[in-house]
């Protein structure tokens, strides 16, 4: 008998870095959510709304088994109505988990985010990017 996996993913909630004020872009900034929770703020950012780390349930995989993690920023974090944008430096996430009795596991995801230091000011505005995760057996 051969028994085979697809893993799903089911986002449960998105990393978020809060809302946030960049009160000069003279030099770079930097925003880390870590995986904890905790929020660490270096620069000319002011914090109005915490964010918090991204929250990602797999499911349909080998009850017991441990998967190896990995992930990839694939572009900057840009707005629509805005010329600039943040970078997405680092993530924070474990480089593996092992699924339980009923092949599910939980991924925590982090990040740091650091603002151009151009001079040009951010408008007000969502920012978004996406982010390549990948698991293999």
């Amino acid at each position: 008998m051969i028994l085979a996996f697809l893993t799903t993913f089911t986002i449960v909630q998105n990393l978020d870095f809060g809302e946030i004020a960049l009160m000069r872009n003279h030099q770079k900034s930097e925003l880390t959510v870590k995986t904890s929770g905790e929020i660490i703020s270096s620069g000319a950012i002011y914090i109005f709304t915490p964010g918090h780390a991204a929250e990602l349930l797999l499911q349909s995989s080998s009850p017991q088994t441990e998967l190896q993690i990995s992930a990839l920023v694939t572009a900057p974090m840009g707005s629509a109505f805005a010329s600039n944008t943040f970078n997405l430096i680092d993530l924070n996430y474990p480089s593996s988990v092992v699924t339980d009795s009923s092949g599910m596991a939980t991924i925590t995801l982090g990040g740091t985010i650091q603002s151009s230091g151009n001079g040009v000011t951010y408008q007000d505005s969502h920012y978004q990017t996406s982010i390549a995760i990948t698991v293999t057996y």
